[in-house]
């Protein structure tokens, strides 16, 4: 969470500061703040991705009913495939590749 909340407020304040910068090219203080702002949103972004993938491979080793939860896989299997990108339907107990609406 502390990532992602210096991801997002890196790139707000970058957007505030190159605002700024557009209409002062020659401002120091924007420059350098942008600079500090994209950096610490830059850095930022590849550790959130990495602190997602060893989350989630801790949930996997030490927490497999919760991974399986999380992944969407409704009936016990050894080694389920990913469900990556799928819908879960709760009525069917079942993923879907598609959105399929609905008719009431």
């Amino acid at each position: 969470m502390t990532l992602a909340a210096l991801i997002a407020t890196g790139f707000a304040v970058s957007a505030v500061h190159a605002y700024f910068l557009l209409r002062d090219r020659n401002n120091h203080f924007h420059r350098g703040a942008l600079g500090i702002a994209l950096a610490v949103a830059c850095i930022s972004a590849p550790l959130q991705i990495l602190s997602g993938d060893v989350s989630s491979r801790a949930v996997a080793r030490l927490q497999p009913a919760k991974f399986a939860a999380m992944e969407a896989h409704y009936r016990t299997e050894d080694r389920g495939a990913a469900t990556h990108w799928r819908i879960p339907d709760d009525d069917n107990l079942t993923t879907t590749t598609r959105f399929t609406s609905r008719t009431a």
